[in-house]
């Protein structure tokens, strides 16, 4: 929770911030998704350092 990662939602990859039932966007143009039962969804990696 609170990590960013790559995840699958639904056939589609992207990253994001992991959240309580969500995947958070930091990109205020593009929306959260919610993730529910119905979801496929899968976590593919995790974000540890960024380059300059």
């Amino acid at each position: 929770m609170g990590e960013i990662g790559a995840f699958m939602y639904d056939g589609e990859a992207y990253i994001k911030v992991l959240g309580n039932k969500k995947l958070i966007s930091l990109n205020k143009n593009y929306p959260d998704k919610e993730i529910s039962e119905d979801t496929q969804f899968e976590v593919i990696g995790k974000v540890v350092g960024k380059v300059n």
